[in-house]
C-alpha cells in the first residue's frame, strides 16, 4: 500500500499478483480526476497527458483497464504496468489538439515501471520536491549535478577550454548585462550557452543598427521570459557569462550569420553547460508550467500480494524521458538537435522539473542520483557505461584519448548507423526557415570529420562518399506532408532537398550488408558552394553523373513502350512512393525549370524556378533507377529511385521525383535494359 496512490491503483498490489490479464481499473473519467486531485501519482500522470485530452474530447468514455507484466529487460522483480482507457486503437483518432507535443502518440494508454526497490537502489529518490525555480533548493539541485561532472567526469570537459565565441553576454548582476566582444582577449570566459524556441514574439536581436547600444547595456526586464529564466540559473550556477544566438549573431548580416553559424560546433562543445528551455514553445513562456511535486517523486509502494514476500516497489512513470525530453517543444526545432548533440552537459527546463545529461549521466529530480538504465535508450546506458568504466580506471584523460576512445574499433557500419539515426531523426524536427537545412546539420557533420578523421570534401550535400549509392536510397515517410521548398538548397537525390520524415533503406538490421549489391556506379560528383569555405553548409547547387539501367518512360500506370515481356512482367510487381504529399493527402511532384546550359558541368542552378504537377493528373514520364539489390524475409528485391525527365531538358538529364520501394526482376531479365551515363540534378 501506498499513501501516493489512490484506493484502486493500491488494488493492483494487493490480493492474487495477477500478472498477464486484463483487470478493471476506474469506470469513469471522473475516477481519474478525483483520484488526481486526492493526489495519487498514477492518476496524475494519466490527467496531465497529452494522452488523456483525447479522452476527454472522445464521443466515448470506455472503462479503462490495468494490465500487470515481468519487465522485459528489467531486472528480476521488476514489473510493467500498463493503463488502457482506449480499447480498440482505432477507435481513437488526432481531435486536433494543439499541444505542442506533436510527435507523441494521443492513443490513450500509460506505462510504468514497477521498480523493486533493494540496496542498490534504495537511495535514489527525493524525499523533499522544491515547488518552483525561485526555491534555492531547486537549483542546489542542478548545482549539484553540474559540481559532480566537474568533479569526476573526464568526458563531459569541453575539449578546447580556451575558446572564446564572437560575442557573449555579461550578466553584471540580475538587472544588467552587456554584449562584449572577445576578440582580442587574451583571457578564455567560463560561459554557460542557451538553446531555445524562438517562436513568434517579438524580442530583443542583436542587428547592425544596435550593437554599440548593446555593447553598453541590455536590461534583463527587456528579455523574454525563457531569457531570463536562463540568466537566473547561469548566476546561481557561478556564470557570468552566456551566449544566446539573437544577442551573440547579428541577425541582419548574412556575412556575420554564415560565419557564426559554421561555428556552432565549438560554441557548443566547449561551453560549460548548454542550458534548454524544454517546454517552452514561444521565448515569452514560462517553464515547469505542470509543475507539482506530488507527480515528481516516484511513489514506493508496499506489496502484500497472497503467497508472496512483502516487497517495496517504487512506481515510475515509464515514459517520462520521452514525453518531458524528446517530445518537448524544443527538441522539435531543427537546430536544436545539434546544439543538443554537440553539448558536453545540458540542463533541461520541462514542463514539470529539472533534466541532467551529460556523457556519463542522464538524471532528473525524480532519478536525482541518475535514471535507471531501463528507463533511457539501450545505446546511451551503454555508452555512458563504457565512459564511466573507463573513468574508473584512470584518473586522467587528454581530449585526444577521449576522442579515439569515442570512435575506436568503429566500423563503417556503426559510423553508418549513427549518421543515418541522426539524419532520421533531424528530418522529423522543422526549420522556421527552409534554406538553413544544411547548415543547421553542418555542427554535428564537422563533429563526424573530428571525431573519425574524415574530410569535408567527402561529404556531399548530406550524404559520405563512401555511402553512395546505397544512400541514394532513401523514401520519405507518409507521417504528414512533404514537400521541396521553392527556394533551392540541395540536389533532388540528397535527403536534404525535402521537407519531411524520412528513412534510410539500409538503416534496417535485418538486411545483411556485405550481401546488398549496387547495380549503378558513380562516376562524378559536383558540388557548387554558397562559400568555399563552408564545404558543410549552404550549397548553389550540384548533381551527380550516375552509370546504370534507367527503364522507361513509364506512365502513371507503369505503361512501358520498350523493353521485353519480362521487364513489362517485373513492373507488375513495382510498389513505389513519390517524394512530395500535399497538404490535400494528393501525390505532387515538383521538378526545376529553367537550367543554366552548363549545369551538368559545374552544377550551379542559377535563376531556375521549381515548377508543380499533379503526377495524377497530367501526363507524367517518369523513369526507374535501380540502385540496390538485397534479399529480405526470403525475398529477393531491388529498391531504388523514380526519376523525372522534363521534355525541355536534355535526355541524360533527370531529377528525382521519388522512391523505388520494391521490384522483384530477374538478373537475366535486368541485364536486357542497356547501361547508360545519367546526371541527376
Amino acid at each position: 500500500m501506498s499513501a501516493r496512490l489512490c484506493a484502486t491503483c493500491n488494488g493492483i498490489f494487493t490480493g492474487p499478483q495477477i500478472l498477464r490479464q486484463e483487470q478493471p481499473h476506474h469506470k469513469t473519467l471522473d475516477g481519474f480526476r478525483q483520484a488526481a486531485a486526492r493526489g495519487c501519482y498514477i492518476c496524475g500522470i494519466i490527467t496531465r497527458s497529452p494522452s488523456w485530452k483525447t479522452v476527454e474530447t472522445s464521443e466515448t468514455s470506455p472503462e479503462s483497464i490495468w494490465y500487470l507484466t515481468p519487465h522485459s529487460i528489467g531486472p528480476p522483480g521488476w514489473l510493467r504496468l500498463v493503463i488502457d482507457a482506449g480499447g480498440e486503437e482505432s477507435d481513437w483518432e488526432d481531435t486536433g489538439s494543439d499541444y505542442d507535443d506533436k510527435f507523441l502518440p494521443l492513443f490513450p494508454g500509460w506505462s510504468f515501471t514497477i521498480e523493486l526497490v533493494n540496496d542498490t537502489n534504495g537511495g535514489n529518490k527525493v524525499n523533499e520536491v522544491p515547488t518552483s525555480l525561485h526555491d534555492p533548493a531547486m537549483l542546489q539541485v542542478a548545482k549539484s549535478w553540474l559540481e559532480e561532472c566537474n568533479r569526476g567526469h573526464l568526458f563531459c570537459r569541453p575539449p578546447n577550454p580556451s575558446f572564446n565565441p564572437t560575442r557573449l553576454i555579461h550578466l553584471a548582476d540580475e538587472n544588467s548585462a552587456r554584449l562584449v566582444l572577445t576578440r582580442g582577449q587574451l583571457t578564455s570566459h567560463k560561459y554557460v550557452a542557451f538553446s531555445h524556441c524562438w517562436g513568434k514574439a517579438k524580442t530583443l536581436k542583436l542587428l547592425q543598427a544596435n550593437l554599440q547600444t548593446l555593447l553598453n547595456s541590455i536590461h534583463i526586464d527587456d528579455l523574454p521570459t525563457s531569457y531570463k529564466e536562463a540568466i537566473l540559473i547561469t548566476m546561481a550556477l557561478g556564470y557570468r557569462y552566456i551566449w544566446i544566438d539573437s544577442l551573440c549573431i547579428i541577425q541582419d548580416s548574412m556575412e556575420d550569420w554564415t560565419k557564426e553559424a559554421a561555428m556552432m560546433q565549438d560554441v557548443y562543445e566547449n561551453s560549460s553547460l548548454n542550458i534548454c528551455a524544454s517546454a517552452a514553445a514561444e521565448n515569452s513562456e514560462a517553464s515547469f508550467e505542470f509543475r507539482d511535486p506530488a507527480i515528481i517523486s516516484p511513489p514506493e509502494v508496499v506489496s502484500s500480494w497472497t503467497g508472496l514476500e512483502v516487497q517495496t516497489y517504487r512506481v515510475a512513470d515509464a515514459e517520462m524521458f520521452e514525453k518531458e525530453i524528446e517530445f518537448s517543444p524544443l527538441r522539435q526545432r531543427a537546430w536544436v538537435l545539434q546544439e543538443v548533440w554537440l553539448s558536453r552537459r545540458s540542463l533541461s527546463l520541462t514542463k514539470t522539473q529539472f533534466w541532467w545529461e551529460c556523457k556519463q549521466k542522464i538524471a532528473c529530480e525524480a532519478y536525482p542520483r541518475g535514471m535507471p538504465s531501463e528507463l533511457i535508450h539501450e545505446n546511451i546506458a551503454r555508452d555512458m557505461h563504457e565512459r564511466n568504466e573507463m573513468c574508473r580506471r584512470t584518473q586522467s584523460l587528454s581530449s585526444d584519448q577521449i576522442m579515439s576512445f569515442e570512435h575506436s574499433g568503429a566500423t563503417e557500419q556503426e559510423i553508418d548507423r549513427q549518421w543515418y539515426d541522426l539524419v532520421e531523426s533531424y528530418s522529423n524536427c522543422g526549420l522556421t526557415n527552409p534554406s538553413d537545412k544544411l547548415i543547421a546539420f553542418s555542427g554535428i557533420t564537422q563533429h563526424f570529420c573530428r571525431k573519425y578523421s574524415l574530410v569535408d570534401d567527402d561529404y556531399i550535400a548530406g550524404i559520405w562518399r563512401w555511402q553512395l549509392p546505397a544512400a541514394l536510397c532513401w523514401q520519405t515517410q507518409k507521417h504528414g506532408p512533404t514537400h521541396r521548398p521553392d527556394v533551392y538548397r540541395a540536389p533532388s537525390w540528397s535527403w536534404a532537398s525535402v521537407e519531411g520524415s524520412l528513412h534510410f533503406t539500409l538503416h534496417n538490421e535485418n538486411i545483411e550488408i556485405e550481401k546488398v549489391k549496387h547495380l549503378c556506379n558513380v562516376l562524378d560528383i559536383q558540388l557548387h558552394y554558397a562559400n568555399m569555405r563552408y564545404k558543410t553548409g549552404l550549397l548553389n547547387g550540384g548533381c551527380i553523373h550516375l552509370c546504370g539501367q534507367v527503364i522507361g518512360p513509364l506512365t502513371m500506370e507503369l505503361e512501358c513502350s520498350t523493353g521485353g515481356e519480362e521487364i513489362r512482367d517485373a513492373l507488375s510487381t513495382v510498389r513505389w512512393d513519390l517524394d512530395e504529399i500535399m497538404d490535400s493527402g494528393d501525390d505532387a511532384v515538383t521538378y526545376l525549370e529553367k537550367l543554366d546550359p552548363n549545369v551538368s558541368g559545374n552544377g550551379f542552378m542559377n535563376n531556375t524556378t521549381r515548377k508543380q504537377l499533379h503526377g495524377v493528373e497530367e501526363n507524367l514520364r517518369f523513369f526507374l533507377l535501380p540502385i540496390l539489390r538485397f534479399e529480405e524475409d526470403g525475398q529477393d528485391l531491388i529498391r531504388g529511385l523514380v526519376i523525372y525527365q522534363d521534355h525541355d531538358h536534355p535526355d541524360n538529364m533527370f531529377q528525382r521525383i521519388g522512391f523505388l520501394s520494391s521490384m522483384e526482376m530477374s538478373q537475366k531479365a535486368l541485364d536486357q535494359v542497356l547501361r547508360k551515363n545519367i546526371i541527376l540534378f
